[in-house]
């Protein structure tokens, strides 16, 4: 059987499609479109060039689901959705563009299906998992395979970008807001510090364009699954440098975060300092493997 899980982000929409026969799960297509819903936000409302925007992208989505007979399509939204006022407003379009309303997870429940899904392929029984979105950052710490807790920050790579850069690309009194209000929340985390020392596992675009940067700039081998967290620190101090030419370097690497690398890594960069991690292990598999395993094969 084959099975479509729409994943709609603040900064970009996900499709993946997967095959589940005899006990194999098979990723058979994994297609995303760039939308930016969070820098359609306006007074707290996604506005009306955002709604069309969201309902396109889920309709476009949609059909190429139904074309390749998937007996089950599932639109999920993290904090693009669960962040607005105007919600409902949203889910009545999309009842009308596609016949189907978006099931919205709490910030909670986002980060459960994030360990769930990583879960199945990390072979890590210790450590924290990092969720850097557009628009939110969640947290699991675990221990032993079970999960100790659960943390959700109103932060993430594209709203940090948009409400605190000035220009295009931001300035250094920008990037000292964006810091301090990342601070801030990770501040305000209970269950910490940890005892050390602590992997430190990233989920969505911001670690794997983290990954991206270390196999280009040092040479990691592409099967290489876990790097040493300094590198954290090392790539986003390159990402403060005034020189074109090593801005230019990192940028042709992500053309599509060109925008969101920076925050992202600010964000990172904070996790890796207040938790102490030593290492670095990114996991392809996230929410939408942890929404079919938790929410759809399980029943």
């Amino acid at each position: 059987m084959l099975y479509s899980i729409i994943d709609v982000g603040s900064n970009s929409i996900r499709m993946t499609v997967f095959r589940h026969e005899n006990d194999t799960l098979d990723m058979l297509m994994n297609k995303k479109s760039m939308a930016g819903l969070a820098g359609y936000v306006e007074k707290g409302a996604l506005n009306e060039a955002g709604i069309k925007k969201c309902c396109e992208e889920i309709r476009s989505f949609v059909n190429l689901a139904q074309n390749l007979e998937c007996s089950h399509i599932s639109i999920i939204a993290t904090a693009s959705l669960r962040n607005i006022n105007n919600l409902e407003e949203v889910q009545t379009a999309l009842e009308s563009a596609v016949g189907r309303r978006a099931e919205v997870l709490t910030g909670q429940e986002e980060a459960r299906l994030d360990f769930v899904g990583a879960s199945h392929y990390l072979n890590v029984q210790s450590g924290v998992i990092i969720d850097i979105g557009g628009g939110s950052t969640e947290l699991v710490q675990f221990k032993d395979g079970q999960i100790q807790h659960l943390t959700s920050l109103p932060i993430g790579s594209l709203n940090l970008y948009t409400q605190y850069s000035s220009s295009l690309f931001p300035t250094e009194k920008d990037r000292k807001q964006m810091r301090q209000r990342v601070k801030k929340e990770f501040s305000a985390i209970d269950w910490l510090p940890l005892q050390g020392p602590v992997t430190l596992c990233g989920i969505g675009g911001t670690a794997r364009g983290f990954f991206k940067l270390c196999r280009e700039l040092y040479n990691v081998p592409k099967s290489q699954t876990e790097v040493d967290a300094g590198y954290v620190h090392e790539i986003n101090k390159k990402l403060k440098s005034q020189d074109f030419r090593q801005l230019q370097s990192i940028y042709r690497v992500v053309p599509d975060r060109v925008f969101t690398i920076l925050p992202g890594m600010t964000i990172l960069n904070q996790a890796v300092k207040k938790f102490g991690a030593e290492h670095f292990v990114v996991s392809k598999p996230g929410i939408r493997e942890g929404y079919l395993f938790d929410r759809i094969l399980r029943s």
